[in-house]
Formats: C-alpha cells, structure tokens, sequence
C-alpha cells in the first residue's frame, strides 16, 4: 500500500477501524467490486437463517438490484428453493421454488452430495473460516470428490480469493 489510506483521512478510531475491516468482494456476474461491511452478518448466519427453508445445498455472494445478498440453494423433501439473504441485515429477502433449466441440475447435483454428507455446509464454512483468520465465505459449492462429499469454499481477504476444499464425512 502506498500510504494514500492513511493521509489524509477523515476516518478516524472506530469509523477507520470498521472500514478497513470491511472485505471486498468482485461480483462474478456484473464483475464490480463491493465492500462487505466487517459488521453485517457472516455467511454462517445466512446458512442459520436458510436452514428454517430446507437444508443449504449451495451458497454464494452475489448482486441482485444493486444490492449484495446471499443466495443459498436449499432442499426440502423433494422440492428445491432459493432462498436471498440480505448480506448486511441476515434477513431472508425472498425464497422462490426452483423450478427448471440449469438452476435445477446444479440444486439436484447439490442434494445428492449432501445426502452423502455427515457434515453440514454450515460447519464447514466455520471450520474455513477459522483455518484463514479474516476471511469471508463468499461461494460454497459440494462437490463428489472420489466418491467423498467435499465443499469447495471460496474465500475473500482484501481483494484475494482462495478456494479451499473441507471434507462433508
């Protein structure tokens, strides 16, 4: 860093101190990037608060309106969901049935990992998140890795992602 934050700056105690704590995020889709502010809740909460849905079968940050939300695949029975949380308040923004096409495939792909798996989504976000100290979960993808259910988590530290795979048996 060239110094350019730190002159200069009208941030000062806590201010400064949240907004350097923030993590940035590069939407994949719209390809802009966004602060996820070190206060809003964590990935781990937007799991919790998707779980009343069904049981988290995929997770990832992305940009809908404008607006950062999480959007979390859930399965129920037989019936598959998106359910979006809103990245800075943890409250789910709306949960639609999924229905068809591509989103359908990837929600089946999903279930069948986690009908294998012995270990929730949730728990291994936490187990990421705590092995990489100040990182956020920003995708949570289960995937069948010779034979064994495995989650491969991407996370985000100051600009930098890292896909880091955690083991679901």
């Amino acid at each position: 860093m060239d110094g350019e934050g730190s002159r200069g700056n009208a941030k000062e105690g806590p201010e400064r101190a949240a907004a350097e704590a923030a993590v940035h995020y590069r939407c994949t889709g719209c390809r802009r990037t966004f602060a996820v502010p070190a206060g809003s809740p964590t990935q781990m909460e937007g799991l919790a608060v998707a779980e009343g849905q069904g049981t988290p079968i995929a997770a990832k940050l992305e940009v809908q309106d404008e607006e950062l939300q999480l959007s979390i695949r859930t399965v129920g029975g037989a019936a598959f969901s998106e359910v979006l949380v809103d990245a800075k308040t943890g409250r789910i923004v709306k949960a639609e049935p999924t229905t068809g096409g591509n989103a359908l495939s990837a929600a089946e792909a999903g279930a069948t990992v986690m009908a294998k798996a012995t270990v929730s989504l949730r728990a291994a976000v936490v187990r990421a998140v705590q092995a990489h100290a100040g990182a956020r979960a920003v995708r949570i993808i289960p995937r069948l890795s010779e034979g064994h259910p495995t989650a491969e988590i991407t996370l985000a530290s100051d600009q930098r992602f890292e896909t880091v795979v955690e083991t679901l048996d």
